[in-house]
């Protein structure tokens, strides 16, 4: 996405200002040709009133030239694009070391070349996230602004940033055309710019020396080790790294289809060059969501994960990326509660502007009850990834376990807002008011979800099991028919069919389908002794046995 120059968007500034005066001028003008008369206040007053505002014009144009942006001159409204980010006064300062790295722009011949630019985009995140000092905006959020036309200072407003870092790119054969700006959003002043002519081989070069002179002009000092991480090469090969970025851009689709691509590109780039970290490091996130999503059976995405992520950190222990896919494997399937922790740790000390890696760490919090560190260790990521769909579900989430209804609500419907055709926000919503004992709200949600992801069946075993505690014995039934009837198509965990036989009071049968899905390692497991919906038969011998098998820590639990 280009943005204006800085003159440019100084005249925009101006002729905002110029149609904001115009306008409350001559409401104030009619205001005393109606008001000053009936009031008994001399012609002269309106004249007075007159003569005022025309000599106002000329200063309402300087401040706006000098950076007073008529937006400042009014009441100002938070947009739905931030919901859900934490809240800075209005009036507060914007850090200029908070950057975001805006979509580049693709000008190339052939369109398809559009991932590439994506590409650039999220390497120069990754680059300057390196650098300490620098609080840079995650991809999942800078995405949102892409073939948008946003202003600079609508985006700083939106994202509360310093510093803005677009640019463009032109890739015609082994040949770039790559164009970069540093702007600052306080004073829409260029800090910095620069276009590179190279080839495509020099792109790493060109990366690491963006992400330096990016930190030469926010006049920061680089600390030893810093260089070394932003000047990592990528790999020999760059149709190599063509694969790593299509995989990327299909990992982002979080759709069944789309990750298993994800992981088709991956794969081909790690045969073509299986030195390549990033590469592996891709295709443990991608195996990770998998078997997350109930897309694959856990005992077939996570060991592979697993493999996968080791790979990665043998190859460049530096990775955030593979330290946290690792991490959520020990906590998720290998139920290593300790090493997950550290290696959550380790994840965020080697990148702490890898948002996922705050948001996956304060979800494993969740699960051991430790729920002040978890909304902290969230709301850091939403810092980082104001306008992630998930980052902001996942607050609702975390109140959910946490007990605190209303304000999970609250956190949940913000994000519906944001975006209602997000199925596992919808999903979120209806376990929120099952707890609330909202059960047909419950189940308007549920059915939504349903809609727009296409019949996922852990959203199936949601809705089963919330017709089975309304009284719809009926309904819950044929909800288990259509689930086991998906098993033939799709992996369907016991875990599903458990929650619907607890919803339906065959709390005998559910525990031995809990018993199964702990057999198959399913992920949502690890939040058994967290999770409201299993309240009914908490404290009996077959369930705390199973909790135990689980391994979290106890929680103490008021009696």
């Amino acid at each position: 996405m280009s943005l204006p120059a800085a003159r440019g968007a100084r005249l925009g500034r101006v002729w905002r200002a110029v149609v904001i005066y115009a306008i409350a001028a001559w409401v104030i003008i009619q205001v005393a040709n109606n008001v000053f008369p009936p009031l008994g206040l001399p012609p002269w007053t309106v004249t007075l009133v007159v003569v005022a505002a025309i000599a106002g014009f000329p200063c309402a144009v300087v401040l706006a030239w000098f950076g007073l942006s008529p937006e400042r001159w009014l009441p100002q409204s938070r947009g739905m694009a931030a919901v859900g980010a934490p809240e800075a006064p209005q009036e507060s300062p914007l850090e200029r070391n908070r950057v975001a790295v805006l979509p580049f722009a693709n000008i190339s011949p052939d369109p398809a070349d559009a991932y590439f630019a994506d590409g650039m985009t999220e390497e120069m995140i990754a680059s300057l996230s390196h650098i300490e000092g620098i609080r840079v905006i995650a991809r999942t959020s800078i995405m949102q602004y892409k073939g948008v036309a946003r202003s600079i200072a609508e985006i700083a407003r939106e994202l509360r940033v310093g510093s803005i870092v677009e640019g463009s790119v032109r890739k015609a054969g082994g040949s770039l055309r790559i164009t970069v700006n540093l702007v600052d959003t306080q004073t829409q002043e260029q800090l910095w710019t620069k276009e590179y002519d190279r080839q495509f081989s020099d792109l790493f070069a060109i990366q690491s020396e963006v992400a330096l002179h990016v930190a030469s002009a926010l006049r920061l000092q680089l600390v030893e080790g810093q260089r070394t991480r932003i000047e990592r090469r990528g790999p020999a090969d760059m149709a190599t790294y063509s694969l790593y970025l299509l995989g990327k851009q299909a990992f982002a689709r979080r759709t069944e289809a789309g990750l298993q691509t994800s992981i088709d590109y991956f794969e081909q780039a790690i045969a073509r060059e299986p030195g390549f970290a990033l590469a592996h490091a891709g295709l443990a996130d991608a195996l990770c969501i998998l078997g997350d999503y109930g897309f694959a059976p856990p005992r077939e995405a996570f060991p592979r994960a697993k493999a996968a992520a080791a790979r990665a950190i043998a190859l460049d222990g530096t990775l955030a990326e593979a330290h946290t896919a690792m991490a959520y494997v020990l906590w998720a399937y290998d139920w290593d509660w300790s090493g997950a922790e550290r290696a959550f740790q380790r994840a965020v000390e080697r990148n702490p502007s890898y948002a996922n890696g705050h948001q996956w760490y304060g979800e494993f919090l969740t699960s051991m009850g430790r729920h002040e560190e978890a909304l902290a260790r969230i709301s850091h990521a939403l810092e980082l990834d104001p306008l992630s769909l998930i980052t902001n579900a996942v607050v609702g989430w975390a109140l959910y376990f946490a007990r605190r209804f209303d304000e999970a609500a609250e956190a949940v419907r913000r994000t519906l807002a944001m975006d209602p055709g997000f199925a596992r926000a919808h999903v979120y919503l209806g376990r929120i008011y099952k707890a609330q004992g909202r059960l047909e709200d419950a189940i308007a949600e549920f059915k939504e979800g349903l809609r727009v992801s296409g019949d996922n069946p852990q959203y199936l075993s949601e809705l089963g099991h919330t017709f089975g505690i309304a009284g719809y014995p009926e309904e819950a039934l044929k909800t288990l028919a259509k689930l086991e009837a998906q098993a033939s198509q799709h992996h369907v965990s016991p875990y599903d069919r458990a929650m619907i036989n607890l919803g339906l009071g065959d709390h005998a049968k559910a525990s031995g389908e809990l018993e199964q899905a702990c057999q198959d390692r399913r992920f949502y497991l690890v939040f058994l002794n967290v999770d409201p919906m299993f309240d009914v038969v908490r404290g009996t011998p077959r369930f705390e046995d199973l909790v135990k098998r689980v391994g979290p820590p106890p929680i103490p639990r008021a009696p």
